[in-house]
């Protein structure tokens, strides 16, 4: 009887000297998942686009534009778009910038200062005529809940025409994490001009 306990009490011991010397660590380790930004900076969106000064002109086409983060707070963005109407027009703008979180970056709401500087290009058929403008442009972008952001920026630009200033403001409606509609309207202070653009935007 004895001689058939001592297997038992043996396959005892030597499982608890396994137990003992495990990593409970390695053993409850959990994937880490990665956290998305509330507010993202790479996307591609595309539309339509109307520039209307009264009683002057309307010029009225399509516009593609885009940003890209490389790295934490910065962005690269480009946008060119083309125009019919009154006159063909082509304008293109190119630049980086910055982005600053205010609040959690991770999480809803949540608001961001951006500040961008780049490069403006502007054609005119009709008049055989283009300008080439330095563009400085501080603003924010503040994201309410999943699905609603809006945005607002002065711009200011710089030719060797003038030193203007435009105010705008904007608001993307997001379907999914990765789908969204997007409107901006902005106001020209210098010719009374009046900005206008909705498209859709694609999120990665």
């Amino acid at each position: 009887m004895k001689s058939s306990l001592l297997p038992l009490l043996l396959a005892i011991v030597l499982s608890g000297e396994a137990l003992a010397g495990s990593d409970p660590v390695a053993a409850t380790t959990v994937p880490q998942v990665e956290v998305r930004r509330a507010l993202v900076y790479d996307f591609v969106e595309g539309g339509y686009t109307q520039i209307s000064h009264p009683g002057s002109f309307d010029l009225y086409g399509g516009y593609l534009s885009g940003s890209i983060s490389p790295i934490n707070n910065v962005f690269l963005y480009g946008r060119v778009a083309g125009y019919g109407g009154s006159d063909n027009a082509l304008d293109v703008s190119v630049g980086a910038g910055l982005y600053i979180p205010l609040t959690n970056p991770n999480s809803t709401p949540t608001i961001d200062l951006t500040l961008a500087v780049g490069y403006g290009y502007f054609g005119l058929d009709r008049e055989n005529s283009s300008t080439n403008s330095l563009l400085i442009t501080p603003g924010f972008r503040a994201k309410f809940c999943h699905c609603f952001e809006w945005n607002g920026q002065v711009l200011y630009y710089h030719n060797s025409d003038t030193d203007a200033v435009a105010l705008g403001t904007g608001v993307v409606y997001y379907l999914s994490d990765h789908f969204g509609i997007a409107a901006n309207y902005s106001y020209d202070l210098d010719d009374d001009s009046h900005f206008f653009q909705v498209g859709a935007r694609s999120i990665w």
